[in-house]
């Protein structure tokens, strides 16, 4: 059981959404049918040579007609079309049944085995304390003096490629909390890979979380850039901060 949930944690998460599953068939099917096409368009093109250029034809004929269980010609289609097709494929088939749904994790981080997040954006002078992953939390724990931003302002940020498509709307939520009496403010920042017009804040001013812990929750629609950068955004004070977990959900 142990060596199954493992595995499951190992997975991105892209590869435990439904419709991300449902997309990745559909352009599996799809581009299969093409790389069968293309193969034979180039045996095609092969035979059409073998017409003007006998002898340079036969040799190319008989090279794609080698057989390693799969013939070389099937691989070297298979190869172009799975890199050319399949990703942008998988893109608009995913766009398309992401935009039927009402509802749709998209992205959940709970720091158990943590996407690549950039910690201590904008600057601290003691990296290992301000910003780290630890015990399957987000810490911030920065004192005023320990930040190179004259405002006291770092934090870490994530980049969100996937199941973003322009247009769409979606809702990003975090659980904060801060230890007993501290003066560290929290806020969730979001905004397209280009920053501008697309920028959404909550709450409006960094404020203290609640010792208890809360959950701070965003609206944010996607841009032409289909991405969205995530800000765990930190005013530095006393105490410590910690998230223990960012969830995106896709919603009408």
């Amino acid at each position: 059981m142990w060596i199954k949930k493992s595995l499951i944690r190992l997975l991105p998460f892209e590869l435990k959404r439904g419709t991300s599953w449902l997309s990745i068939i559909t352009a599996l099917i799809l581009t299969g049918v093409i790389t069968k096409l293309g193969e034979s368009i180039l045996l095609v093109l092969v035979r059409l040579i073998r017409m003007g250029y006998e002898v340079f034809g036969d040799k190319l004929f008989e090279l794609l007609s080698q057989t390693y269980e799969v013939s070389l010609a099937s691989i070297i289609v298979g190869s172009i079309v799975f890199i050319t097709f399949l990703f942008p494929i998988y893109r608009k088939i995913d766009r398309l049944v992401l935009a039927k749904i009402k509802k749709e994790l998209i992205f959940k981080e709970n720091f158990t085995n943590p996407t690549s997040w950039s910690l201590n954006y904008w600057g601290t002078k003691n990296p290992n304390k301000t910003n780290r992953i630890q015990d399957n939390k987000m810490i911030f724990e920065a004192a005023p003096e320990e930040l190179i931003d004259p405002n006291n302002f770092f934090g870490a940020c994530y980049d969100l490629k996937n199941g973003i498509f322009n247009g769409n709307k979606y809702e990003v939520s975090c659980q904060v909390a801060a230890t007993k009496n501290a003066t560290m403010k929290f806020q969730l920042w979001l905004h397209d890979t280009k920053g501008g017009n697309s920028s959404v804040k909550y709450p409006i001013t960094p404020t203290i979380p609640t010792e208890e812990g809360e959950t701070i929750g965003v609206k944010f629609i996607a841009t032409e850039t289909n991405a969205m950068r995530i800000h765990l955004h930190c005013q530095g004070g006393s105490g410590r901060i910690t998230v223990n977990e960012v969830s995106v959900n896709k919603v009408k």
